[in-house]
């Protein structure tokens, strides 16, 4: 989610209060990855109720070791297939993964990959929707070719090795044929 500060008024380190009408099913909600304070290895939202800021603390469940398993599988295939690729963000729930995939266009790679039959979404959460560069990867420093090249792949508890190693084949061999760079001899 990208809101304007045209103005400039909000600051670093500054909060602002940003009422979002956001879809929710029974008692779960869905937040975008960058409304997500990491603190070690810990994961926080900020609330803000009656003008106070609330850190509140989010509690992952025992699902996390299967999905960084997940993650595991389909990163050491990528690596195995010798494509190249950065996985970015240190702190981030598990099972959401920004690649960046140097030398190729995001939006065809997802475009290639829905007509596989798997879903990936161009750039970070914020941008979903759009066809341009995320501003929230490029304020990181990503220059725009490189934000350009990134997708976010979500992975969950109803995966399985099976499938995160079909996924890791048809991006490799999807990626191959757009003629990304690879570091393979």
């Amino acid at each position: 989610l990208d809101i304007l500060n045209q103005n400039g008024k909000i600051k670093a380190g500054m909060y602002a209060n940003v009422e979002i009408q956001l879809q929710s099913t029974g008692d779960k909600i869905s937040l975008p990855n960058e409304a997500l304070i990491a603190v070690k290895s810990e994961f926080f939202i900020l609330q803000v109720k009656e003008g106070i800021v609330k850190k509140t603390l989010i509690k992952i469940k025992k699902n996390t070791k299967k999905i960084k398993e997940l993650e595991s599988i389909l990163l050491n295939e990528l690596d195995n297939q010798g494509i190249e690729f950065r996985l970015n963000g240190e702190k981030r729930l598990p099972g959401v993964m920004s690649l960046t995939f140097p030398g190729i266009s995001g939006n065809d790679l997802i475009i290639s990959l829905d007509l596989e039959g798997i879903g990936a979404s161009l750039g970070s959460a914020c941008a979903s929707g759009t066809a341009q560069p995320s501003s929230s990867l490029t304020e990181t420093g990503m220059s725009k070719k490189m934000a350009g090249a990134t997708i976010r792949v979500s992975l969950g508890k109803i995966h399985t090795n099976e499938d995160i190693m079909h996924v890791a084949a048809t991006l490799s061999c999807v990626i191959k044929k757009m003629g990304a760079p690879s570091y393979a001899g």
